[in-house]
């Protein structure tokens, strides 16, 4: 039988990731489901699309650096670098987080 659960969201408003925190102007949740033996997260509004992991514990530790990957690769990037979809990311991204240098 093949287990597909869907599970309730996960609330963020703040994440710690490698000296920085980025704080969500109101929290926003992450939707988490297990397909297939994996613990997947999504939410498309912030570019985490379906992310897979083993563990609950491991998708949890993981949404930090998720967002901190998916910060650097849109809400730091140049627009002219960035297609139309990556802009429409970018300012929600901008709008939704405030990023905080923890080493300054």
């Amino acid at each position: 039988m093949i287990e597909n659960t869907k599970l309730n969201p996960m609330k963020v408003d703040k994440v710690h990731y490698k000296g920085f925190t980025y704080i969500a102007q109101k929290p926003i949740y992450i939707e988490l489901r297990k397909e297939y033996g994996y613990f997947i997260a999504h939410n498309e509004e912030i570019g985490i699309n379906h992310a897979y992991f083993e563990t609950m514990k491991e998708l949890k530790e993981s949404i930090p650096e998720e967002i901190h990957i998916v910060w650097n690769q849109y809400a730091e990037a140049d627009d002219n670098k960035l297609s139309g979809d990556a802009i429409e990311l970018k300012n929600r991204l901008l709008k939704i987080f405030r990023k905080v240098n923890n080493e300054a």
